[in-house]
């Protein structure tokens, strides 16, 4: 299949049925041998799927393998994405420090190859993981990094950004940058790119600044739009509403935020991270209202969710595992053929950091901007 022909065909697929799709792009995978453009665009673009379906652990699967052996491949400016979607898989899983590796090799190689429409995007990708972490002066730091490169960078990036800046400057208690920030974010379209990272961000700073009317209008949008989302976006959504509830002692707000997130588990019992920060929240409630007989059910629940959070992820390393042995011999294999500098991927001890919240935002140099969730840049 040429380029041309897989192109023609991807964009015939556009509005086909998911199932159609992926067995599509599985096909491309398995008759597309050689390490060619084509072969490169179907893992990217087969991963792409099942982040939009918010199967992040399928996204990272399929395209690993990929980056592992990128270097076999011709450059274009996609491989760059590919490191940008694996890194921000990384982060939905909460695996914080992976993130910024992958993140920051994809940075490498926008700088190796001169994309600078690439900087600001890698940069605040990088921001939001630190957010994630409340590692705010690190955030600002970096943030500040993608606000510098935003003159070349698509206009779209411009709502990530400031949206992301104005969450920061509001957890560093910098209310005037917060409302600046996200006055540049509404002006560059932000409640249309990305609206509940906009209600969450504007509920924060409302509340910081004792804007009283204006917190009770974005606690009620977005408890009106709470049952609508992933996994993602209502932890985050629940997590703004019930630490505002905790500081302002609001037991009723913080209780119906525990409310929700047990009808959620009820639609949905298998989303253990559900589980585990509901039981966490209950557990913090029940501590500051001295409810001994709350904690320790929220305590046992909450251990239970956790074991099912790591046996997940150590299937997930065994699996990993699994796959990267045969690659790692590969590589050993074809050292002897490669020039030092080409082995930096490979020869990275990369950590693990195990433990969620978005503001990630992905650009494939004219291919599909990857959607925003919970701020990982959700």
């Amino acid at each position: 299949m040429t380029y041309e022909e897989f192109d023609k065909r991807c964009d015939e697929l556009e509005n086909a049925p998911l199932p159609e799709r992926k067995t599509f792009f599985a096909d491309v995978l398995a008759g597309e041998t050689e390490k060619t453009d084509v072969r490169m665009m179907a893992f990217f673009r087969y991963a792409l799927l099942f982040y939009r379906d918010g199967d992040f652990l399928a996204a990272r699967e399929i395209l690993e393998p990929f980056i592992i052996d990128y270097k076999s491949y011709r450059y274009r400016p996609e491989i760059i994405a590919c490191f940008n979607l694996v890194g921000v898989v990384a982060y939905y899983v909460q695996e914080y420090a992976l993130s910024r590796f992958y993140i920051r090799e994809g940075l490498k190689i926008a700088r190796e190859h001169s994309e600078v429409s690439r900087y600001a995007y890698e940069y605040n990708n990088l921001a939001v993981t630190y957010l994630a972490q409340q590692d705010y002066e690190k955030a600002l730091e970096v943030i500040r990094e993608a606000e510098k490169n935003m003159p070349v960078s698509d206009e779209v990036m411009h709502a990530y950004i400031y949206r992301n800046l104005a969450e920061i400057c509001c957890h560093l208690d910098r209310l005037d940058e917060a409302k600046d920030a996200l006055a540049k974010c509404l002006a560059y379209r932000g409640r249309e790119i990305l609206p509940e990272e906009v209600r969450i961000v504007s509920t924060l700073l409302t509340y910081k600044s004792g804007d009283t009317a204006g917190y009770k209008r974005c606690c009620a949008e977005l408890r009106e739009h709470l049952p609508q989302l992933h996994a993602e976006e209502f932890l985050a959504s629940c997590k703004v509403l019930f630490d505002c509830g905790m500081d302002a002692g609001d037991n009723a707000q913080v209780e119906w935020v525990l409310d929700a997130m047990d009808a959620y588990l009820r639609r949905d019992p298998k989303e253990a991270q559900v589980g585990l920060r509901a039981e966490t929240f209950r557990y913090e409630y029940a501590k500051a209202n001295g409810n001994t007989a709350l904690m320790l059910a929220a305590l046992e629940k909450k251990e239970t969710y956790y074991a099912l959070v790591l046996a997940r992820k150590e299937e997930i390393h065994v699996r990993d595992a699994g796959r990267y042995l045969p690659a790692a011999a590969k590589c050993v294999g074809e050292r002897g053929r490669r020039q030092p500098h080409q082995d930096a991927l490979f020869g990275q001890h990369v950590p693990r950091h195990p433990h969620a919240h978005q503001r990630h935002s992905g650009h494939a140099g004219g291919h599909p901007r990857l959607p925003q969730r919970r701020g990982a840049g959700r």
